[in-house]
């Protein structure tokens, strides 16, 4: 995989190698997948629903728990052998759940280990690991890359479910299960093992492309550690922004059949319209990261800000079809605005050095809130009767962000100039 021919720009085949990896990690390591699997998996293995949000719950906690380690490693050690055991465990631990089912409920546990090991490796290790890769590898086209890489991502959580429901309506839950297993060993695990590169350099390249040289040849990674770049007011806001997003967005989504209905509309609407949902998640990635490349972007936290209350706003207030296929594109492009933002600008403003730590301690945010969304919109909905009341602290906090927004000192941009190609 790693052979070409002369002159040729390898960053685009990282792109095309990790965009696979996180499609395959968000197809089966995220909730979309399960939400497809937990009846028939329940039926064979003897858990209740509530028990598998229980493991949903505890496996959120382990992933906000160990992705900053992980994102320590491979600052350390580099992507490449962070991704090639946690690929190698991904596949074994969707070959246990298998096994688990095949079982029954005599062996409750493995499904319940397997279950986390699967969460914590697709959800942690391997994401960030591919999107520092990527990082790695581009400078004035990063966000692009990382846009696709994004991208590719949202969209692996979005079909992949999709396959395994039309797999179970022909075929047993542990048959899908070990078909996946034995895809992932065979595809992604060979693309870890051999297709990925670490760094340009390693081949004899510079990032964006090019043939390295004494002159062109960049310096050793630089940035700002963790601590340093949290002491600045720029990620405490993007931190501030992850929490009230995932909050007030993910918990949206947890709860998106009941909020339909609470509009008189039906559940399979509610489910129809992640499809839309994951062609916004898409555009605003891929969007988000061109921006980033070209702009400075003073404004864009108070505007992605203020689309997401119109948004959510919209989302208890829809109409028809179309209402509710345009609302469910806008929901995707708002919900991952700050996300995007963040994935191109880290490596902008806080450098290269000590990214995979920095992404790993955003992602517990993310991870943590998302978990707390769901929790939230239940307690809204016990003491008020209706979802629709979570939109006055939305606002509010919404309106904070915003304010902050266009106080904070924006940061200037860090790390290895930018080098003349030759």
């Amino acid at each position: 995989m790693r052979s070409r021919r002369p002159g040729a720009f390898y960053g685009w085949w990282i792109v095309a190698w990790t965009s696979l990896l996180l499609a395959f990690a968000a197809g089966l390591g995220q909730t979309q997948a399960y939400s497809v699997l937990l009846g028939p998996l329940g039926t064979r293995t003897g858990l209740s629903p509530g028990e598998f949000a229980g493991i949903f719950l505890v496996g959120a906690l382990l992933v906000s728990a160990t992705i900053p380690i992980f994102g320590r490693m491979v600052d350390v050690w580099g992507p490449q052998r962070v991704l090639i055991p946690a690929v190698a465990g991904y596949a074994a631990a969707i070959a246990l759940t298998a096994a688990a089912s095949l079982i029954g409920p005599s062996i409750e546990w493995l499904t319940v280990a397997s279950m986390l090991m699967t969460r914590v490796l697709a959800a942690g290790a391997i994401w960030v690991s591919a999107s520092v890769l990527v990082a790695w590898w581009f400078r004035r086209r990063r966000g692009l890359a990382l846009g696709l890489v994004a991208a590719f991502s949202a969209g692996g959580s979005a079909f992949i479910p999709f396959l395994i429901g039309l797999a179970l309506i022909r075929s047993d839950v542990t048959v899908v299960l070990t078909v996946s297993a034995v895809l992932i060993a065979a595809i992604a695990l060979p693309v870890a093992m051999w297709g990925l590169v670490d760094r340009p350099a390693t081949i004899g390249q510079v990032p964006d492309g090019g043939t390295a040289t004494a002159a062109t040849t960049p310096p050793p990674a630089t940035g700002l550690r963790p601590r340093q770049a949290y002491a600045t007011g720029f990620l405490l806001l993007l931190t501030a922004c992850n929490l009230s997003f995932n909050v007030f967005g993910q918990g949206f989504v947890f709860h998106q059949v009941g909020v339909f209905a609470d509009q008189g509309l039906s559940p399979a609407a509610a489910a129809f319209n992640f499809l839309p949902q994951a062609i916004g998640s898409m555009i605003g990635f891929l969007s988000m990261g061109i921006l980033v490349d070209r702009f400075r972007l003073r404004w864009i936290v108070a505007a992605t800000v203020g689309q997401f209350l119109l948004t959510l706003t919209w989302g208890f207030h829809l109409g028809g079809a179309v209402s509710q296929f345009l609302f469910g594109l806008c929901f995707g492009i708002a919900t991952t605005g700050i996300f995007g933002f963040a994935l191109a600008a880290f490596p902008k403003y806080f450098g290269l050095a000590h990214i995979g730590e920095i992404r790993g301690y955003f992602g517990t945010v993310a991870i943590l809130s998302s978990a707390l969304g769901a929790v939230i919109y239940t307690v809204i909905e016990r003491v008020t009767g209706s979802f629709m009341a979570i939109l006055i602290p939305a606002a509010v906090t919404g309106a904070a962000l915003i304010i902050w927004s266009l106080r904070i000192r924006w940061p200037e941009p860090i790390g290895e100039p930018v080098h003349r190609i030759q």
